[in-house]
C-alpha cells in the first residue's frame, strides 16, 4: 500500500469490503494525498474512473482482491469491464 501512496497516482476507486480495507489503510499511511473513492457497485467504480481519467489518460482495472462477491472468476470481472468501458 505504500506504493500507491508514494506513487503518482492521484485517484483510486475502491469497491466493496476489500475496498472499505484499503482505504482505511491509505488514509492511514498518507491521508489528503489522494482522491479516494468508495463505492459497492463495480459499474459505479468504472463511471467514477471515466469522469476522473483526463483524456489520453490512463484507467487501470488492478483489483487487488478476490470479487467473488459479484464475479465468478477474474476473467468474467474483466471482460465486464471491457463491456462498461465501450459503452461509456
Amino acid at each position: 500500500m505504500q506504493f500507491l501512496c508514494d506513487s503518482e497516482i492521484t485517484n483510486l476507486v475502491f469497491i466493496g469490503k476489500a475496498g472499505e480495507r484499503m482505504n482505511n489503510i491509505i488514509n492511514n499511511l498518507a491521508p489528503q494525498k489522494k482522491r479516494i473513492f468508495l463505492t459497492t457497485k463495480f459499474e459505479d467504480a468504472v463511471l467514477i474512473a471515466k469522469k476522473y481519467t483526463k483524456t489520453g489518460g490512463t484507467c487501470l482495472l488492478s483489483p487487488a482482491a478476490a470479487s467473488y462477491d459479484q464475479f465468478k472468476n477474474f476473467e468474467e470481472r474483466g471482460n465486464k469491464f471491457k463491456e462498461l468501458v465501450s459503452q461509456i
